[in-house]
């Protein structure tokens, strides 16, 4: 199975967790431009769609906890997101952010950095959402500098159907790991994606053992980062991308870029 993202080098690959979310508010600008000040090459981002069909970068189906507004994405056009700034986070030297579209995001990031793109949301929500990301990473320049998670199956049913080479991360819930590792081998899956907690050394083991990379979010402390590398996992999630010093690492065979 080839997936160039989690061994360009011997130890586990450090993924900038939305961004420098420990310390810019997740999923903005302020928090991807921070991670690649850092030094981190590879982000995760998080996407859902609003009601006129625009791809956004938030964690949440609402607004409720990045500006205390009562809507959900799915109820608003991509103008009305755009006009409302941050509410409530701790440094005001971010009051001003706002949720980004994914070209903002990938833009800003001008193939600086490898891009896992978490695709949000339920079976029936959304309509179209797969092609549309697909579409934007392909207009964007980041063929074979993406690959696309969920932890929602149809979701990467889809995106295997419309593409037989984007790679795809298979992020774990509470399916048993046999009907996990099935799936993922349905789907051609390259990464199993699980919580610190599900990280233990038998699921580490089996996922190799079937030829899958394992990536771990999220680790915040560096001795929680030792113990995730002692168990050999591929990647770790984390959202403070200075927790092993600057810079991280560079890798030229990813084809990636000084964003010139």
């Amino acid at each position: 199975m080839s997936f160039p993202f989690f061994k360009v080098e011997s130890r586990p690959i450090l993924i900038a967790h939305r961004g420098a979310s420990g310390y810019a508010p997740e999923n903005t600008l302020a928090a991807f431009k921070l991670a690649l000040d850092m030094g981190a090459r590879f982000v995760e981002l998080d996407v859902h769609q609003t009601k006129d069909g625009q791809i956004v970068v938030i964690h949440d189906d609402n607004l409720k906890k990045f500006a205390r507004v009562k809507k959900k994405v799915a109820q608003m056009t991509v103008e009305e997101i755009a006009k409302v700034a941050i509410d409530g986070h701790w440094d005001k030297r971010y009051a001003h952010e706002r949720i980004p579209t994914l070209e903002d995001v990938l833009t800003l990031i001008a193939r600086r950095a490898v891009v896992d793109v978490e695709i949000k949301g339920s079976d029936n929500l959304y309509p179209g959402i797969e092609e549309k990301v697909l579409a934007i990473l392909e207009r964007k320049g980041y063929n074979g500098m993406s690959y696309i998670s969920s932890f929602n199956i149809k979701r990467l049913e889809r995106a295997r159907e419309l593409s037989s080479t984007m790679h795809l991360g298979y992020l774990m819930g509470v399916k048993p790991l046999a009907v996990v590792i099935k799936e993922m081998r349905d789907l051609r899956c390259d990464a199993l994606l699980v919580s610190r907690r599900q990280a233990n050394r038998t699921l580490i083991q089996k996922a190799h053992q079937r030829g899958f990379h394992v990536g771990v979010y999220t680790v915040n402390m560096k001795s929680q980062w030792d113990e995730m590398a002692t168990r050999r996992v591929d990647a770790i999630f984390t959202d403070y991308p200075d927790i092993l010093g600057l810079p991280e690492y560079q890798e030229p065979t990813l084809g990636l870029t000084n964003g010139e």
